[in-house]
């Protein structure tokens, strides 16, 4: 038998646990409360008795490299136990991984991947609960084009995530009438360059700002465009729906799948805010919905076996997903840091 095989019949041949692995990042990095939503959601599952047995997880913390990541998955491929993996919080890593989650026969749930190379023709286990970066970005230009903010000034990441959402956002825009400034690439870690270009961004006045980068890193970039005189609100994607944003007090808005008004987001705002009392952001309900829809699916199945459960998971649930494993007519939202709190956008 090859492994895939070997796994299914472990799956099948029980035990006194279900092993499903949760890899993100720390809990002092951004994206900390994906592990608020993913416990939440274990707690609730394994109360409401419908699990075939007992949830085990087991945790790997990235640290932002590929390396990191790729030696994660070899370890939960390995393990013979692991029914399904939930995580990855980068999107390249979440693409190269899958390929050992898929021939391992892992069950694997992206939460935080916006990559639509994930999901792949002929991979039945592979599943990604986040939209694309193209539809965040259509979303942003959109809420551009809707308040008036023109010319609007990208500042992006020079990655595959920085660019899909810089070149979809420039796209859109041209269609519904907003200008595009200027356009702004740097590196990490390299920013003596962005700050000159910023300073004579100033001169073409931007009414906004597409910020594609992720926290903590885009606090400097934040600091940068307010040093240069550059006062315009800032747009991005879900990178920046973190609670560390609120405490900038800067006005940023953000697309996000959170609060687009569809099942899983009244699910995951009740029993987050139940828990926790405050409201979910994006992270937090993407370890929720990515653990609840598993062993939702495990429930309706009455076995782990992650062939089983893949099946389960294309036929219903709080989330639709595409034989693809894609996220089919995901309601995307709005928010604006208003008064240091998340306020929708309509």
């Amino acid at each position: 038998m090859d492994e895939a095989e070997i796994r299914a019949a472990r799956a099948k041949g029980g035990g006194d646990r279900v092993l499903v692995g949760l890899v993100w990042t720390g809990t002092s990095a951004p994206g900390s409360s994906f592990w608020e939503g993913a416990d939440l959601a274990i707690e609730l599952a394994q109360k409401d008795g419908s699990m075939p047995r007992p949830i085990e997880t087991l945790r790997e913390i990235e640290d932002g490299t590929l390396t990191r990541s790729k030696v994660i998955a070899e370890r939960m491929a390995e393990n013979e136990d692991v029914v399904a993996v939930i995580g990855h919080r980068d999107a390249e890593a979440a693409r190269v991984t899958s390929v050992s989650y898929e021939y391992s026969g892992v069950l694997m749930m992206a939460a935080g991947s916006s990559n639509r190379q994930l999901t792949r023709a002929g991979f039945e286990r592979i599943f990604r609960l986040m939209p694309t970066d193209e539809e965040l970005a259509l979303r942003l230009a959109d809420h551009a084009s809707a308040r008036g903010l023109s010319p609007v000034l990208i500042v992006y990441a020079n990655d595959v995530h920085g660019r899909a959402v810089a070149n979809a956002f420039e796209s859109r825009a041209e269609a519904v009438g907003v200008k595009i400034a200027d356009r702004l690439a740097f590196d990490s870690g390299a920013l003596r360059p962005l700050e000159r270009s910023l300073e004579e961004a100033k001169l073409i006045a931007p009414k906004a700002v597409l910020l594609v980068e992720r926290m903590p890193a885009a606090k400097d970039i934040i600091v940068l465009l307010r040093r240069s005189g550059i006062d315009a609100p800032v747009l991005a994607t879900d990178d920046l729906d973190d609670k560390a944003v609120l405490s900038l007090k800067e006005d940023i808005v953000v697309a996000t799948p959170l609060g687009g008004g569809d099942p899983s987001d009244v699910d995951v705002a009740t029993a987050f805010q139940a828990k926790y009392g405050r409201a979910p952001d994006t992270w937090a309900a993407q370890g929720y919905l990515g653990v609840k829809l598993v062993t939702d699916a495990m429930a309706r199945a009455h076995s782990a076996v992650p062939a089983d459960v893949a099946a389960e998971l294309r036929k219903a649930g709080l989330v639709k997903f595409s034989a693809r494993g894609e996220p089919i007519e995901r309601a995307l939202a709005v928010k604006r840091v208003v008064d240091d709190r998340w306020s929708l956008q309509r």
